[in-house]
């Protein structure tokens, strides 16, 4: 039998070895603490980035670029340098539209597209083309809708409109300007 003293010896032993293994877990876990990547607001940032979507029978219908693009989590947008869009027609898959911008951002998932910096819309159909230009554009995609109060041109054919403010419904195929509305007619 063993005497008293070895037990309490080799119980204060087990409760400093329990001791010395509780110190060494907090040291870990604190250097863990220590070594873990605060993570910036942005999620993912990508350069040169190029999207295409197909139809069902494999035609072109989007193709999306930008130099670079970044999601910022906290703020729920998407920030877009030098976007491209364009979105491809019917069967000939020949572009039916191209939007060109400096900037964009889109906002909670595309409910809402803020374009800034030389805004460029440019449509064609058939052998029909239209140009718009301004230096900013507010779209509301799910609503089908676009508007700005800035200056701005459109240019179809022999004719090009200037004016101040612009709301589109692209839904109904208008276009209306606000204010100081010129046209210009070109002979032929």
């Amino acid at each position: 039998m063993m005497p008293v003293r070895s037990w309490i010896s080799l119980g204060v032993l087990v409760a400093l070895l329990f001791g010395i293994l509780n110190l060494l877990e907090r040291l870990e876990n604190q250097a863990k603490a220590e070594r873990k990547v605060r993570l910036p607001p942005i999620d993912y940032t990508f350069k040169d980035v190029r999207y295409s979507a197909l139809d069902s029978k494999g035609r072109m219908r989007l193709e999306v670029s930008s130099k670079r693009l970044a999601h910022l989590r906290d703020a729920r947008t998407l920030t877009m340098e030098s976007p491209v869009v364009s979105r491809f027609g019917g069967d000939t898959a020949a572009i039916a539209q191209t939007l060109r911008a400096r900037h964009a951002v889109v906002h909670s998932e595309g409910e809402r597209v803020e374009l800034s910096g030389g805004v460029a819309i440019d449509s064609t159909e058939g052998e029909s083309a239209t140009k718009l230009r301004t230096k900013e554009l507010t779209l509301l995609p799910p609503e089908k809708r676009a508007f700005t109060d800035g200056e701005v041109q459109i240019q179809q054919a022999s004719a090009t409109l200037t004016g101040r403010g612009l709301i589109a419904d692209f839904a109904a195929q208008t276009l209306e300007l606000q204010h100081d509305v010129r046209s210009q007619i070109r002979p032929q």
